[in-house]
């Protein structure tokens, strides 16, 4: 006996149970399809904070250092990576992340005392340490 048989068989003759049933059954299909499409969504969401995030950061940073007397032009990479388990949402995830790497190019990065200062700056201000900072002249192209 097929399970359409079974059905009918059990809830043939009460057409509002039945009605009910496959009502339940089709909001329980566009329920399922529908927590995919937003899990998607917030995927994409948790991406686009990420970049946005680390943008941010480069941005502030370098503002900050071409305050910095001797510096001249400079660009800033931050690398970041998520913490185990942060998922959740995009906003926890930017919050746990950790500043793995930090790369600056600059008119002064061939100065020791310029290098030194930069280093100072981006350790206290990104709370972290000097081996997580690498510093080299910007080429004069």
């Amino acid at each position: 006996m097929s399970v359409m048989e079974k059905f009918s068989e059990r809830f043939g003759k009460n057409k509002k149970l039945r009605t009910a049933i496959i009502i339940l059954l089709i909001a329980a299909a566009v329920l399922l399809i529908a927590s995919e499409m937003i899990k998607t969504a917030s995927e994409n969401a948790q991406t686009e904070t990420y970049s946005e995030y680390t943008q941010e950061l480069e941005h502030k940073v370098s503002d900050l250092l071409s305050r910095v007397d001797g510096v001249g032009r400079i660009e800033v990479v931050i690398t970041l990576q998520a913490n185990a388990g942060s998922n959740t949402s995009a906003v926890t995830t930017v919050a746990q992340s950790d500043i793995r790497g930090v790369v600056i190019l600059c008119d002064g990065g061939d100065d020791i005392a310029i290098v030194a200062k930069i280093t100072e700056i981006v350790s206290a201000a990104l709370n972290i340490g000097y081996n997580q900072i690498y510093i080299t002249k910007m080429s004069s192209e």
